[in-house]
Order: C-alpha cells, then structure tokens, then sequence
C-alpha cells in the first residue's frame, strides 16, 4: 500500500512544482493591480480633497473682504449717529443739506451673504477632509460665526425699518436737493433731529451696530486663523 502510494506522491508533487511559479505570479499580479487601485483612489481623494479646500479658500477669501469691509461701515455708522445724538442747533444750521443727508444716512446697513459654493462641496463630501479639526474650524466658521451675523443683521434691518424708518417717514421732510429748503421744513428737520425720542432711537441702533461690531469683528479673527490653516494644508501638496 505505501509502495503503490509513493510514486502517486512524488508526482502529485512534481505537478505542484510545476505550477507554483505561475501560482506565485498569478498572486503578486493580483497584489499589484490592488495596490495601484489602492494608490489610484488615494490620489483621486486627495486630488478631490485639495479641489474642495481650493474653492473654500476662495470663498474665504471674498467673505473675509465682505466682513472687512462692512466692519467698517459699522464702525463708521456707529461714530455718526453718535455724533448726530449730541448735534446742536447751531451745527444743523451750519451745513444744513450735509447734516440733513447725514441724517438720511441712519437708515443704511450693510448686509452679510457668505459665498456658498464651496461650502456646499464640502459640506456634501465632508469624508474627503482628512484633516478632522480643519474641517470642524471651517463648519464652526459657517454655522456658528456667520450665522450669528445673519442674525444680527436681521435684528437690526427689521429694527431700521420698522422702527426708525416709521419715525423719519412721519417726522423727517422729504428734501432732493439744497432748492427745496423752506423754513418750514428747516424748523420740523431740526424738531426731528433734537427731540428726545430721535436721540432714543439713535442711541438704540448704535447698541444694535455694537453688537454687529463685536460679531464681525470675531468672525474677522477667525476668518484669518482659517485662511492660514487652508493655505498650510493646501501647501503640504
């Protein structure tokens, strides 16, 4: 019985030998091929990832520009309407049409939209971000900071229009030039503009602007924090 079975087996194991090196080729093809699947997706994620943080920083770039420059609009107004709380008599008369537009001037504000291209990517690939507390910073940014400032904003517009504007449209002459002045209108501008109850509504919309300030002013800093973050990621290559 073990002598019918040796030769059986030495070339049952010849035969094995014989096809272990396309046995051995056949695995390292498949290891391979992968492998540079592998290597391949991990490219295109990156790739992908890269493209998706190119357009945040882009994005970034034009609301830091956004919030830059309505911070200052703010400050500006803000510095304005105090200055209108405290005008004399005297100082209306002195530039009347400049104080009257002056006046005018209280019923602006500046709107905030952020750009939301990017953000839109980002938020529908989040997977792709590698980097977890870049990618929390950049939703923080959106959902917290810039929300915060929608907000703000709103408060503040509804209160311009339906409080302040309400106030001027009843009490504030309607002039288009330095033509249309009459005493009468001159004596109701400046009845309007010294009354306790204008300098009250004034000196609520300049804590209103406070609050805008102190809003942009954080999203400013945090705007910036995250620029440097994005440009350092996107520099690693």
């Amino acid at each position: 019985m073990k002598t019918n079975l040796l030769p059986w087996l030495r070339k049952a194991s010849e035969f094995i030998g014989t096809l272990m090196p396309e046995f051995i080729m056949l695995v390292l093809g498949i290891m391979a091929s992968l492998w540079l699947d592998d290597r391949r997706e991990t490219a295109e994620a990156h790739s992908k990832e890269r493209e998706i943080l190119a357009q945040v920083l882009e994005d970034l770039k034009a609301d830091t520009a956004k919030v830059n420059r309505n911070l200052v609009v703010v400050t500006g107004r803000m510095a304005e309407n105090a200055r209108l709380a405290e005008i004399s008599a005297d100082s209306i008369s002195a530039d009347f049409m400049k104080t009257y537009r002056n006046t005018r001037l209280v019923m602006n504000y500046e709107p905030f939209e952020h750009s939301k291209s990017g953000y839109i990517e980002l938020a529908a690939q989040m997977e792709r971000v590698t980097d977890k507390r870049l990618l929390m910073n950049i939703m923080s940014l959106y959902e917290e900071r810039y929300k915060n400032i929608e907000m703000l904003n709103k408060q503040h517009s509804e209160y311009l229009i339906n409080t302040v504007y309400n106030y001027m449209s009843r009490e504030m002459p309607y002039l288009t030039a330095a033509g249309d002045i009459t005493a009468e209108k001159v004596q109701a501008f400046e009845k309007m503009l010294l009354s306790d109850e204008f300098k009250h509504l004034l000196f609520f919309d300049i804590r209103l602007r406070v609050n805008l300030e102190m809003g942009y002013k954080a999203t400013f800093e945090e705007q910036k924090k995250l620029l440097a973050e994005i440009e350092r990621e996107l520099e690693k290559g």
